[in-house]
């Protein structure tokens, strides 16, 4: 009988360990969430705040009524510039994010005053006329399309563009200006990082076509006409709220 009890003994001080091993461990709880609890998503309405820099070139040119001269110039702009924007985006397929968008800005983007070049007779002479450009404020209603990795967006967008353009002409005390509601195209790329379920933050570069304007600087000169076009380039940073995150 005391051999009995021994070789028992011996047997469960053995097996017991090995029996705790396959015990299934443990988990315990985290001691707290993650930002993002679920993958997240890009759906939603949102609005935000932007701002950057814009340069740019504009043409410029003067001509009479029976076109015996003109006067063109070649203004650059260049500027800062803040403003707001708002969309709605629509996430599915996982992955894919299309979306609209507006914005609107507001700098002072403007040219130094330029030389003219004249034609007159088919000779090119430097003048005393100088030519400048001005982009009041801006805007654009536009569709974007965009791949999701995450938290991440790289997007396209394309549509029309509006914004206030002046033309200037300044010949020693004599000035003139025509101003136009312009509205052209643009287009740009960029990339947008959700910081939190709420904000995303943003990078962006667009080119733009705002058309040409034309018009008469003097009233007192109905038959020389002032033309104008202007093409710019932005990049900006924005921030932006959206809801139902």
């Amino acid at each position: 009988m005391k051999n009995t009890i021994a070789v028992s003994a011996l047997l469960a001080s053995v097996s017991l360990p090995s029996f705790a091993a396959d015990l299934p461990a443990r988990v315990s709880s985290p001691a707290s969430l993650p930002v993002f609890a679920s993958a997240p998503t890009w759906t939603g309405f949102y609005i935000g705040l932007q701002g950057g820099h814009i340069w740019g070139d504009g043409m410029t040119e003067d001509r009479n009524y029976n076109d015996e001269f003109d006067r063109g110039s070649s203004p650059s702009t260049n500027g800062v510039f803040g403003g707001a924007h708002l969309g709605y985006n629509l996430q599915f397929a996982n992955r894919v994010v299309v979306g609209v968008e507006a914005d609107i800005g507001r700098g002072p983007v403007r040219s130094s005053l330029s030389p003219t070049r004249t034609e007159l007779g088919g000779a090119l002479t430097d003048d005393l006329n100088h030519h400048r450009v001005s982009l009041e404020w801006f805007g654009s209603a536009r569709a974007r399309v965009g791949y999701a990795l995450g938290n991440v967006l790289a997007y396209a967008t394309g549509g029309v563009a509006v914004g206030e353009t002046r033309y200037g002409f300044e010949h020693f005390n004599a000035t003139g200006r025509i101003k136009s509601a312009s509205v052209g195209w643009t287009s740009g790329v960029g990339l947008e990082y959700m910081i939190a379920p709420n904000w995303t933050t943003r990078a962006e570069y667009r080119y733009t076509d705002y058309g040409s304007a034309s018009g008469h600087v003097f009233d007192n000169y109905p038959d020389f006409s002032h033309k104008g076009e202007l093409k710019t380039n932005d990049v900006r940073i924005g921030v932006s709220y959206k809801f139902g995150g």
